[in-house]
């Protein structure tokens, strides 16, 4: 046992001291009464109360804690024993004990603080107690005091039972300003959370009263001193204060478990998601940013680029598997390109480039089809420098071709804007097929789905199955309106439909070289723009199995029989487009221009093993030269 909980040495003490000592000393069973505890109470003072650590010490003797079956009954015994043993952890708190005599002390400590917790509205009804808040910052005040520059003491009070919960009830009890002027108590939350085990997200939802969007608003309040929730983008960062920013951030590390590179595709993470809620994702920006001019004015610690790191994986996490929608515009506001370029300029080994390569090509990429993200997209572009100095191969190939493909939609958007975007449409009915502005087509009323050319062939289709038919366009309309609004399907749309314009010769060989593999098949078309770039599939599948391959099957069963019927002129195609973490295949057909493009393309699929490929390649040329190339989406 450590010298200073030794009883023998307050017989050093005055006379006058030691006489309200003595009554307070019984051995268990025994106990101090109520006015012997309050004599000797009243005789401490904020300058010799350090001299009373060992009878703070007897005074918590785990044998004098009340058994749970015995607290129905209240007694004096107990009554005395719990009065005793809270004037001792208040008065050993308020002290500054020898480190050295923490492992002898914390356990004590620690059981009758379990007590305390267990049972705290039970002892609030039957004695007075500190109010919760100076209790629990008292309690870590000591521990913060025990164990700072002391890794024993700390691994003794991070393994101890029920520490985490009680490390967050402290921490709720800090109100707005206690966060910039307690720094000690702050950090021992933080190694008591984050070191060992760490703080599991079932007991962050345990000791946040079961709503873990409390957590989350906690951790926000923590950040406010850093970055204030109405900042604007031009605001400076406090960084007097980022280590605020850095405790919090570690922790939504542990509690989503970002730190295990196999658990990184994992989404959702329910904290970041609760955090993204509040406009975490400006906070982590705006720091992230700052931590980057930073790095232009002086070099980074190792420490601080570690942190950086930090920064763009939770950017990564917090972004992925979203729609591009307010998250992504915020980001993009307060700077994200900046951040990326800038991190992309560290030494090409470090890991952060992974993580770099990931956010550019599954989030900015994939967001370049959404005409309502492009528009930030490419101002946010305009405003950063050039991608040469980036000295990873990864990092650089991955943002160059983000930088092409944004600033080719740029140009595409500003055309599907302008006054001279003409949307054309194909009459629904497969046996005229008229092409003419969509303006001049009638819809039908029912599923505002179908168009016409005139009320003939609206009469015609509605017999050839429309009328069984109508229902179901309805519903895949439904369901569509559910993924995007009306003005990005359009734009998706025109997306496809432009791109296939500039491809039209590449993609009509490939296309007939698919149709000679299995010329008897349908042959479906994939566009695939999940990851934002252009990728085709073809596949040649029997008709009933293109069907069951799909959700609508009634309505893929319609135009699979119009396409069935329109002796060529129509094909099957699927743009495949992803809404946050939900896939989408639009169903597109296309239907050529001129019906004497069909003809002629059958006549070489007829031909096709006589010709070369490259002959395969010239009369395709020469049909796209001879008839308007142009596909029109139906």
């Amino acid at each position: 046992m450590h010298p200073v909980l030794q009883l023998s040495g307050l017989r050093q003490l005055p006379f006058l001291s030691r006489r309200f000592i003595t009554p307070v000393l019984c051995d268990y069973p025994q106990y101090a009464s109520a006015d012997e505890m309050s004599r000797f109470t009243e005789s401490l003072t904020k300058h010799n109360r350090h001299r009373y650590v060992a009878v703070f010490y007897h005074l918590l003797d785990p044998q004098r804690i009340p058994k749970a079956a015995d607290l129905e009954i209240w007694t004096e015994e107990n009554a005395c024993n719990s009065r005793a043993a809270l004037k001792s952890l208040v008065n050993l708190f308020s002290t500054r004990p020898p480190k050295d005599a923490a492992p002898d002390l914390w356990p004590r400590i620690a059981a009758w603080i379990e007590f305390f917790s267990t049972f705290d509205d039970l002892w609030r009804t039957l004695m007075p107690l500190p109010s919760r808040k100076d209790f629990y910052f008292l309690f870590m005040t000591f521990c913060s005091h025990i164990c700072v520059k002391n890794d024993r003491n700390l691994q003794l009070v991070a393994s101890t039972p029920g520490i985490r919960l009680l490390a967050l009830r402290s921490w709720y009890s800090l109100s707005d300003a206690d966060f910039t002027r307690s720094e000690d108590v702050l950090h021992i939350i933080h190694d008591i959370i984050v070191d060992g085990v760490g703080l599991s997200l079932q007991e962050v939802i345990e000791g946040s009263q079961g709503n873990l969007h409390n957590f989350a608003s906690l951790l926000m309040r923590q950040c406010e001193p850093v970055v204030p929730h109405d900042c604007a983008p031009s605001q400076e960062v406090a960084m007097d204060n980022f280590w605020l920013f850095r405790l919090a951030s570690d922790v939504v590390a542990v509690v989503d478990n970002l730190a295990d590179p196999q658990n990184r595709g994992i989404v959702p993470r329910p904290l970041c998601e609760a955090l993204l809620s509040l406009g975490f994702i400006k906070t982590v920006t705006m720091v992230g940013c700052a931590m980057c001019q930073h790095a232009l004015q002086r070099s980074l610690g190792s420490m601080e680029w570690r942190f950086l790191t930090n920064c763009v994986l939770l950017l990564e996490i917090m972004l992925r598997g979203r729609r591009p929608d307010h998250v992504l515009h915020t980001a993009l506001k307060f700077d994200l390109l900046r951040i990326v370029l800038s991190c992309a300029l560290i030494e090409p080994s470090d890991p952060i480039h992974c993580t770099l390569s990931v956010l550019i090509a599954n989030t900015l990429t994939p967001a370049t089809i959404y005409c309502s993200a492009l528009p930030d997209l490419v101002y946010a572009e305009s405003q950063v420098t050039s991608a040469m100095e980036i000295r990873n191969s990864g990092v650089r190939e991955a943002w160059i071709m983000f930088r092409n493909l944004l600033r080719s939609r740029g140009r595409i958007l500003e055309l599907f804007n302008s006054n001279e975007r003409i949307s054309q449409r194909a009459c629904d009915n497969v046996k005229c097929g008229t092409i003419s502005e969509k303006k001049n087509l009638k819809r039908c009323s029912e599923c505002l789905a179908s168009c016409y050319c005139s009320s003939e062939c609206q009469i015609l289709d509605w017999q050839r199955g429309h009328r069984e038919s109508c229902t179901w366009h309805r519903l895949y309309r439904q369901t569509i309106r559910v993924g995007f609004t009306p003005k990005e399907h359009a734009f998706m749309r025109f997306i496809l439909q432009h791109e296939c314009g500039e491809n039209q010769l590449a993609l009509t060989t490939d296309y007939l070289h698919a149709r000679q593999r299995d010329p008897q098949a349908m042959l479906l078309t994939v566009y695939d723009y999940t990851s934002g770039q252009l990728k085709i599939e073809r596949r040649a599948r029997e008709i009933k199995n293109l069907a069951d391959e799909n959700e609508n099957k009634e309505y893929w069963m319609d135009v699979i029989d119009r396409v069935s019927k329109s002796a060529g002129r129509l094909t099957l195609d699927v743009m495949r487009v992803s809404a946050g973490k939900i896939r989408y295949e639009l169903i597109l057909p296309m239907c050529w221009v001129s019906p004497d493009i069909p003809r002629a393309l059958e006549e070489l699929i007829s031909q096709g093993d006589e010709l070369s490929e490259s002959e395969m390649k010239t009369r395709v040329e020469e049909i796209m030269q001879r008839e308007p190339p142009t596909h029109c989406i139906v």
